[in-house]
């Protein structure tokens, strides 16, 4: 059994480097429109199951390896919460970006690395209304 092409596997599949302590923190396009959806509710799921396994074995230091252009804020301050209530020490490495919501996500982490060739976009957010008309208009 060869444990480095298991972890491989596992990093390319799950975004998990249980051996190191790395999460990989980034989004594929979608196969249907080449979009990428920057920050929802899979990557989320995923990234809040991986960053349990890794905070329930021990209290190492975990590394957040990310490339991200932002995205849901829901889905977003979901991370953001499972990064905050870490027990272990978690460093953020940017890849690239770190845009919108994803800029808000590295404010989580205990220590933050920006690469060299990195930006970092942080801006004012958007907001919509729902319902009727009357329901809308008092909202305003």
């Amino acid at each position: 059994m060869n444990t480095n092409n298991e972890n491989a596997k596992d990093i390319h599949d799950y975004n998990l480097d249980i051996i190191n302590r790395h999460i990989f923190l980034n989004n594929s396009p979608s196969i249907v429109d080449d979009i990428n959806p920057g920050v929802e509710h899979k990557m989320a799921n995923t990234f809040i199951k991986n960053i349990r396994i890794l905070d329930n074995l021990n209290n190492d230091p975990i590394i957040i390896h990310m490339h991200s252009i932002g995205g849901n804020w829901n889905d977003g301050m979901a991370i953001f919460d499972a990064i905050s209530t870490c027990k272990s020490r978690v460093c953020i490495i940017v890849y690239g970006q770190a845009e919108s919501m994803s800029s808000i996500i590295l404010q989580a982490a205990d220590c933050r690395i920006m690469m060299p060739n990195a930006y970092f976009m942080c801006h004012f957010g958007s907001s919509g209304y729902a319902g009727n008309h009357l329901d809308v208009q008092q909202c305003a």
